[in-house]
């Protein structure tokens, strides 16, 4: 089975609203491509619509393990957090995400995604290095970020 066809198969589950199969179909592709992250971000969103947060979360973070620095990872756990009604256990997970990967992005953008979600990013300037910088270099910071992202997505 070929990990592009199981893809296919199972975005074709997933219109058909067969979303139990479409996410065992992206597992079976997740399989047969362990350094892929794709697949499990498609098996965390469905898990998402099934409102299966703590099986989306635990999913997002073997996604995290593949790709440590993935802002389409963070900021899907953040929302993941923030649509299970958990903010404070997606804190928790940034900071701990933080402190296992010291000097790596990821942490900060998972903890800054939830704050910006929640219209508190007064609390998330001081904290991170970065954005205590001049305000010209805090928005260079955030294109650097959304062009990094946007060049993720597509090589997903």
């Amino acid at each position: 089975e070929s990990p592009q066809i199981l893809e296919a198969l199972a975005a074709t589950q997933h219109a058909a609203g067969e979303t139990n199969q479409a996410i065992e179909t992206y597992r079976r592709a997740a399989e047969r491509m362990p350094e892929n992250a794709a697949p499990l971000l498609r098996i965390a969103e469905l898990q998402v619509l099934t409102k299966d947060y703590d099986g989306a979360i635990g999913t997002l973070r073997n996604a995290l393990a593949i790709h440590p620095d993935s802002a389409t990872v963070c900021m899907t756990m953040a929302s993941t957090y923030v649509d299970a009604g958990r903010s404070p256990a997606g804190m928790a997970e940034a900071r701990a995400i933080q402190r296992e990967r010291s000097g790596r992005p990821a942490g900060f953008a998972l903890e800054g995604e939830l704050l910006a979600r929640e219209s508190k990013w007064a609390r998330f300037v001081p904290r991170s290095p970065a954005l205590r910088a001049r305000p010209r270099a805090r928005r260079e910071l955030v294109v650097r970020a959304w062009a990094q992202r946007e060049s993720e997505e597509s090589s997903l």
